[in-house]
């Protein structure tokens, strides 16, 4: 894929080609996985998305959340899955760049919640992983001890 720039100015929001991401060889293999599986499937949750993620593609988000000079084209993977996500669960609509950068923030969080859930050091509650403002006092995550 080619380097993009998202530009809200011009827009009423966006909309994510899933087709054109699953094709891409440009983008991460999970990130061209999720755009091929929500193809097939009209819904599916945050929690549902990290419950089958393999440990190695966890380990690549993980990574990519660091956003350092190392891996500056893992904004793109990061904003892209975060989008389709957002977009799969109807939860949230990102209409402009904040709405976009929140969408980014609280996946980077999902994804370090989720390794340490996987390392054993929190509860995890994947069916309260949501990208929605309307959680109320729903717990994410709790100390596992």
């Amino acid at each position: 894929m080619d380097d993009f720039e998202l530009d809200f100015s011009k827009s009423n929001g966006y909309f994510v080609n899933c087709s054109l991401i699953a094709e891409d060889k440009g983008l991460l293999d999970v990130t061209r996985q999720l755009a091929k599986r929500l193809i097939q499937v009209d819904y599916m949750t945050v929690g549902e998305f990290f419950q089958y993620l393999p440990d190695e593609s966890l380990k690549v988000l993980l990574h990519g959340s660091e956003m350092t000079d190392e891996n500056p084209n893992m904004l793109d993977d990061i904003l892209l899955i975060a989008m389709m996500l957002a977009g799969a669960e109807g939860a949230s609509e990102i209409k402009d760049e904040h709405d976009a950068m929140k969408a980014v923030a609280q996946f980077t969080s999902f994804v370090a919640l989720e390794s340490l859930f996987r390392k054993g050091l929190i509860k995890l509650y994947r069916e309260n992983m949501s990208f929605s403002d309307d959680l109320g006092n729903k717990i994410v995550a709790e100390r596992a001890w």
